[in-house]
């Protein structure tokens, strides 16, 4: 048997957020050569191994599915589950029938809420309405016709890892309505940085403007948890939500 030093890039840009009770397929998309393509492991070979965070076995070397190139698998956990961070996925797979397998070693919350990016393009266009204009024409109806879904995408999984970063409990939020600005100017600036044709510099200063707005959206960011009252939210300081006249936050 043979090992492959071949770089192929595991493409998930977030951890996997599970949740609880509740069976979800989970995919590894594998990716690997010019244009990125998926790279199809082979089925019958590869496997995957589920570790909690407490270090005991979820599930050993079962079996996966291989679905348009790529492996995935059905997770269910029991409605008792923990709620906690500290998941470890192992995929074995094996690209080469008789190689030995490739191990990707991913992380996983179990949560008990799903969190839903909280823009689309809509939100983009209300803000910059000529951006709808301003699609990269690989990205437009000559391309993948995707428009600014990739950029919108990217901006909200930069806020997911973000918050983990800085160590919040994702697990415990309630919703994610304290992420919309966040995540529209995190939008933004990739929008605005991706247009090319700028000969007056117009859109080079849009993306500028945005920084900026994305810093003050993070300052002024507030969320709520499970485990505080539903009059609050948290960020720097708490914010009472029944306070006399405009709120603050």
């Amino acid at each position: 048997m043979t090992y492959s030093l071949t770089p192929r890039a595991l493409d998930i840009p977030t951890p996997y957020l599970f949740r609880r009770g509740v069976t979800q397929t989970i995919s590894a998309p594998v990716r690997y050569g010019s244009g990125a393509p998926l790279v199809s492991p082979v089925e019958a070979e590869s496997s995957i191994t589920i570790t909690k965070p407490d270090g005991t076995s979820f599930t050993s070397g079962a079996a996966v599915t291989v679905a348009s190139s790529t492996a995935t698998y059905d997770f269910t956990s029991t409605a008792s589950e923990v709620l906690d961070e500290g998941w470890v996925v192992e995929w074995s797979l094996v690209f080469s029938s008789g190689d030995d397998a490739e191990v990707y070693r991913h992380t996983g919350i179990l949560v008990e809420y799903s969190l839903f990016p909280v823009i689309s393009a809509r939100d983009v266009f209300i803000e910059e309405p000529e951006l709808e204009f301003k699609v990269p024409q690989q990205q437009g109806e000559q391309g993948t016709d995707e428009g600014w879904q990739p950029q919108i995408d990217a901006a909200w999984h930069s806020v997911v890892r973000r918050l983990i970063e800085r160590g919040e409990q994702l697990w415990k939020l309630r919703e994610a309505t304290g992420l919309h600005d966040a995540v529209l100017y995190e939008a933004l600036k990739r929008c605005t940085r991706a247009v090319k044709q700028d000969p007056d510099g117009m859109w080079r200063e849009k993306y500028r403007g945005y920084v900026f707005d994305a810093r003050d959206a993070w300052a002024q960011m507030k969320l709520q948890y499970d485990t505080e009252d539903f009059t609050s939210r948290k960020g720097h300081g708490t914010t009472n939500l029944c306070a006399v006249g405009r709120p603050i936050w």
